[in-house]
């Protein structure tokens, strides 16, 4: 049977020291959010995904985590004495081997912050501005799962774009503009070769095909006529025959006479 889904802030306390159990030495609030919701993201109602009415560069759900910690800490179950870092206490480690099947936290006492006022923010943010505290790609990636799709772009829509760029340019290689160059040289310099019989290169169709595509993708219309004619259909997919066919045609359009 699954774990009913969390609706009030109570209901995140457990699940909060339980997530801080796994880190020994504590981490940064960013650490302890992703993984909250790697482990807990199917107990977030769709409710709690959305930005915070007075605070609207923050979740819902990362807001109550928050004020969360804030309580345990009263209660003497979270180390605050490093500044940036959430760490469970000897007392938060007692508590959760004591009550290895709690739900809620009960039988403490402790002075909880105010809810109705902003919580104060310490050290800038390590993540834009524009982007909610604790908010990952991977978390949109599942909202979206969740939501309309209009829903979600009108609330997350730009947001979203946003960490998607970030992502994708993960898988940027940065090169000098020397580096580009050799890199670049390096394959025309041997399919060149090639085609004047230097050297005793022999690719496969398959291997021709790909440079095809490299020379139309390079302007290097006249080399990408010339390697079709080694080509053999029976060396090659079908796809991949056809694809090399076709930029030969477009290159035999394009060679400046």
């Amino acid at each position: 049977m699954p774990e009913p889904r969390f609706e009030v802030e109570a209901d995140y306390y457990v699940p909060l020291l339980n997530v801080l159990a796994d880190f020994p030495q504590g981490a940064p609030k960013r650490e302890v959010l992703a993984q909250f919701w790697k482990r807990y993201q199917e107990r977030i109602p769709s409710a709690h995904l959305k930005p915070v009415a007075s605070s609207p560069d923050e979740v819902v759900w990362a807001n109550k985590v928050a004020w969360a910690r804030n309580r345990l800490k009263d209660f003497g179950l979270i180390d605050a004495s490093d500044h940036g870092i959430w760490c469970i206490s000897s007392n938060g480690r007692d508590w959760l081997a004591k009550n290895p099947n709690a739900h809620r936290v009960s039988g403490l006492t402790g002075k909880a912050p105010s809810p109705t006022q902003p919580r104060r923010r310490g050290s800038p943010r390590p993540i834009s501005k524009a982007v909610p505290a604790g908010l990952t790609y991977e978390m949109l990636e599942e909202t979206k799962k969740l939501m309309p799709a209009e829903q979600f772009r009108s609330l997350w829509g730009s947001i979203y774009d946003q960490l998607l760029a970030e992502e994708r340019s993960k898988a940027i290689t940065v090169l000098s503009d020397k580096e580009l160059v050799a890199a670049v040289r390096r394959p025309v310099r041997r399919i060149q070769d090639f085609l004047q019989g230097h050297g005793n290169d022999a690719p496969k169709s398959e291997e021709l095909c790909d440079w095809i595509h490299f020379c139309y993708t390079l302007t290097l219309y006249q080399e990408g006529v010339a390697l079709w004619q080694y080509v053999r259909q029976d060396e090659v997919n079908p796809w991949q025959y056809e694809r090399a066919k076709k930029l030969a045609a477009v290159c035999r359009t394009l060679v400046v006479s």
